[in-house]
């Protein structure tokens, strides 16, 4: 008989905002991320620990840590994105929408697939 255990990190897009970035200051459409280790037993999550939340910015690529209160909070619309204060930015990786290989920030096309990049 096969038990089937693992722990792994798991990523989870819990909401679409609206608001101001907290890391280039532009006006524009900010995700509300969860991310938390999970022990998986035949791969049903059993358990979860570590979560974390983070707003990451669609047109600028920063991604900043909110504390887990206000994660919670923006997650039932009990505050606002600018109410929240980042713990730590960080530049995302830019890839591209169609091989999802790392991009240098310059580049308008993939220099592996050739698609446009967003």
């Amino acid at each position: 008989m096969f038990i089937f255990i693992d722990i792994t990190t798991l990523q989870k897009e819990v909401k679409r905002l609206m608001g101001r970035c907290h890391g280039c200051g532009q006006q524009g459409s900010l995700v509300l991320v969860k991310t938390y280790q999970c022990l998986r037993v035949f791969f049903i999550p059993i358990w979860h620990w570590g979560t974390r939340y983070f707003l990451v910015d669609q047109s600028c690529g920063k991604r900043y840590e909110i504390s887990e209160e206000d994660g919670v909070l923006l997650t039932y619309d009990k505050k606002g994105v600018e109410a929240c204060r980042p713990l730590q930015i960080e530049q995302m990786p830019l890839s591209c929408p169609s091989c999802q290989r790392i991009l240098d920030r310059d580049y308008d096309f993939c220099p592996y697939c050739g698609a446009r990049r967003k």
